[in-house]
């Protein structure tokens, strides 16, 4: 999949509230036990969580960062 930024729209509509709030952690380059203390998540609650991100989207740790960071692509919009 090209990641451009209608994609990156669908792929953002298909996460849920806390799967999006992960992602956009996730995105900054935080680690899953960081994560997990930010947002007051058991870290296996978090491990699911970026679990389910990455098979919702196909996408990388790397390739999601690389993504949401881009200035083309609605990082604000995203991470309400």
């Amino acid at each position: 999949m090209e990641l451009n930024e209608k994609n990156f729209e669908r792929l953002a509509e298909s996460l849920n509230t806390k799967e999006k709030r992960v992602a956009k952690l996730v995105a900054l380059g935080k680690k899953n036990r960081e994560i997990a203390a930010e947002l007051n998540y058991s870290l296996v609650g978090v491990k699911k969580l970026v679990s389910q991100i990455y098979d919702k989207t196909g996408l990388s740790r790397d390739e999601l960062r690389d993504l949401i960071t881009r200035p083309t692509c609605g990082l604000r919009r995203f991470i309400r």
